[in-house]
This record gives C-alpha cells, structure tokens and sequence, in this order.
C-alpha cells in the first residue's frame, strides 16, 4: 500500500469512527431526550446531549476535512452538494415520497 492510501484508507476510518460517535449520540438523544443529563462519566460527564451535539459533529466535521485534505474528496464537490440539499430542504415546493412537504419550515429566507 502507498503512502497515500495509507492516509486515505485513516481518514476513511477517522470518518467512520467519528460518525459512529455522532450517531451514538443522536440516537441517546432520540430515546432519552435531547435534554436529559448524559451519564456522569467521562465521555458526557454529565452533559446533555444538546451540550454534546456540537463537539460530536465538530469532530466529525474535522474529519471530514483531513479526509478532503488527503485526496479522499473535493471539498469543493462536498460544498457543492450542501449547498443543493439546503436549497432542496428549504424548497417548499420539495416533498418526499407521500406528497408531504420534505422538510419542516424553518423560516428562513435566502
């Protein structure tokens, strides 16, 4: 395996790892309530998963960079492909597969 691959393949499981952390979350924040006291432990000493939220992502979000920086996608595609499923999501004309609107109001403007 080359150099790069070596950073590629780390960056992928960097990837993997930090939104298996954000998912874990999430899905505590779904069961328990996105404002129920975390475990007092050392990963959530206590915080709630409101409080976590942010740094989960922002590590994911970090991740997601290094992997960018090491080849593994564009950044720039990756912005691209945001800024459609924004404009998708805040469309009202959007709906999904029942004829619903896709995503709740938000009330925002661009």
């Amino acid at each position: 395996m080359s150099g790069g691959d070596d950073r590629e393949r780390y960056a992928m499981g960097l990837m993997v790892e930090e939104m298996g952390e954000t998912l874990k979350l999430i899905g505590k924040a779904l069961r328990f309530g996105i404002d129920a006291p975390g475990p007092n432990n050392a990963e959530y000493q206590g915080r709630t998963a409101r409080q976590m939220i942010p740094l989960e992502v922002g590590d994911l979000h970090a991740a997601l960079r290094f992997a960018a920086m090491v080849g593994v996608f564009s950044m720039g595609d990756a912005n691209a492909s945001e800024a459609a499923k924004i404009d998708k999501l805040l469309n009202p004309q959007s709906k999904d597969a029942q004829g619903n609107r896709l995503a709740p109001d938000v009330g925002y403007s661009a």
